[in-house]
Parts: structure tokens; sequence; C-alpha cells
């Protein structure tokens, strides 16, 4: 009897951390790719992380497909996959936006010098 009544919390919260997982790593995923995106990450020839974002994005809806499906395990899976790759996009964009801040005002003083 004791069993009996132990097994039914346990299967009921077992069923319910489906959801609160899959919500946690789709919100880490889309603050990740948000930053990415304000620093410069995107699909266009000129953006930084194009592979990396693409593959965040793609994971992220994939896995609200899933969702949509009741398939939590595969839609956990695949958002963690996205904010991996969210995470990777937004650290990619940001070491290549300040390393082109950096080159453009070292560029301009080397015009500069070799005018004079």
């Amino acid at each position: 009897m004791k069993k009996k009544m132990l097994v039914l919390p346990i299967a009921l919260l077992s069923i319910s951390c489906g959801p609160i997982w899959y919500g946690t790593k789709s919100i880490n995923a889309r603050k990740y790719i948000a930053a990415a995106h304000e620093n410069g990450a995107g699909r266009g020839e000129n953006d930084f992380a194009r592979y990396e974002i693409t593959y965040a994005e793609e994971h992220l809806k994939k896995a609200q497909e899933e969702v949509a499906q009741a398939d939590y395990q595969v839609a956990i899976e695949l958002a963690s996959t996205a904010e991996e790759y969210g995470q990777k996009a937004r650290d990619i964009a940001v070491r290549l936006k300040m390393e082109a801040g950096r080159r453009k005002p070292i560029e301009e003083k080397m015009t500069e010098g070799s005018v004079e």
C-alpha cells in the first residue's frame, strides 16, 4: 500500500518536469539569441556568427514544434542545443565586434600617419 502511494507522487512529478525544463532552456536560448543579434550576429553576408545563430534558431524552432506535440524530452534536447549555440553565437559576435572596433581606429591612425 505504501509503495503505491509513493509511486503516484513520483509519477506526477516526472510528468510535470518536462514543461518546466523546456521552458527554462527555451528562455535561456532566446536570451542568448537576442544578445547575439544585438551584437551583430545574423544570417546576412556581413553579419557575425552566421552558422551558429542559424543553428540555434532552427533548433529552437524545431523544439517549439516538438512541444506542440508534447514530446518534451526531444524538445528539451533541442532547446539545450539552441541554448548552447545561441551562447556561442553571442560570444563570437561580441569578440568579433570588439576586434572590429579595435582594428578600425588603428587603420585610421595608420592611414593618417602615412598621408603626412
